[in-house]
């Protein structure tokens, strides 16, 4: 989907709201649902700003309803959000069904986790960027779905991830796979 832009801003200030739709798909190749990003400027491809929590805020507040325009009735929603923003309950603004993604930088302390359990039944929880970290092993209980960057991995390096969650209920979901190739090899190993 092209970027899109919506207007809010406090006090009458105009600010443009950047939110790109980054499909997710099953491995028949169907599309399962969107990651929406935030981008501060309309020809941007990569996120950039200085406050993870405010770009989060305008994704849900103002980018949500604009991404979800044309989407096949369904289709989840991912939204990347900062321990910050987990704790001060922030995932509630999501609509219940759709994904809470975890950043690769919360960490499991027992506040998190009571809020990861505060958000069963009502959301999907996913962790992002995972390497196989022992430290995430309490969250990886609650996880719907554990997202793996396999850019920058071999495949061994991919399967020992995918051998160290072995045990847990969760969804693989493989990140930026660039080819046909590596769509293959993850698809094969279960993502």
């Amino acid at each position: 989907m092209p970027e899109s832009s919506l207007n809010s801003g406090a006090r009458g200030e105009q600010t443009p709201v950047f939110v790109a739709r980054q499909p997710v798909f099953r491995q028949d190749m169907v599309i399962w649902g969107y990651e929406l990003l935030f981008r501060g400027e309309g020809d941007s491809r990569a996120a950039s700003f200085e406050d993870g929590e405010r770009a989060t805020s305008q994704v849900i507040a103002d980018g949500f309803t604009l991404a979800r325009a044309g989407m096949l009735p369904g289709s989840r929603v991912m939204i990347n959000f900062s321990e910050k923003m987990l704790l001060e309950d922030a995932p509630f603004a999501l609509p219940e069904g759709h994904v809470v993604e975890l950043l690769e930088e919360v960490t499991p302390t027992p506040d998190v986790l009571q809020k990861c359990v505060e958000l069963e039944g009502t959301h999907l929880l996913a962790l992002d960027d995972y390497k196989g970290e022992s430290l995430f092993g309490p969250l990886l209980g609650l996880a719907d779905i554990v997202k793996v960057d396999v850019l920058n991995m071999g495949t061994e390096e991919i399967q020992a991830v995918v051998d160290g969650l072995r045990g847990y209920s969760c969804l693989l979901l493989a990140e930026k796979v660039e080819d046909h190739a590596m769509f293959e090899i993850t698809k094969n190993m279960g993502f």
